[in-house]
């Protein structure tokens, strides 16, 4: 996942399986020796990213959803506890320990859309299962 931030400074989120990366370039982007890339998060296949969760607030801190692993096991039996959470970073972000992850919902949010209004308001569309009623469209926000 791709931001900019307002001088159109490429910031990058990279999610696989396992891991999340976090990318910043200085100076030539199209150069490799531009980049600076590090591991923030291994999570252990029980999380993951969807949709467009990577967006930068109006200072220009990295900020993501994420939510449990929504594979549905057999009865639950080896499912990660379900969940949505809201990983942000103020600053040295390619210290690991710098970021920090606060669980927003008890449910799965996915095929997350984050944005940010001028004023810092956090935006989100969501997918969310909801029992009994299949997958419902949603909206949040934070201010």
């Amino acid at each position: 996942m791709l931001a900019l931030d307002a001088n159109g400074v490429p910031q990058v989120l990279i999610a696989t399986g396992m891991t999340v990366y976090y990318a910043t370039c200085a100076g030539d982007c199209s150069q490799q020796s531009a980049w600076t890339l590090t591991q923030i998060m291994n999570h252990n296949s029980e999380r993951e990213i969807t949709g467009e969760a990577f967006a930068l607030d109006p200072q220009g801190r990295p900020r993501f959803v994420m939510h449990s692993y929504s594979y549905r096991a057999m009865f639950g039996i080896g499912a990660p506890v379900p969940g949505t959470f809201y990983v942000t970073c103020d600053s040295d972000c390619h210290q690991p320990s710098s970021w920090n992850s606060s669980q927003i919902s008890t449910q799965i949010w996915q095929e997350n859309t984050l944005r940010f209004s001028a004023d810092g308001v956090a935006h989100l569309a969501l997918v969310a299962t909801v029992d009994g009623m299949g997958d419902i469209a949603g909206y949040a926000e934070c201010v």
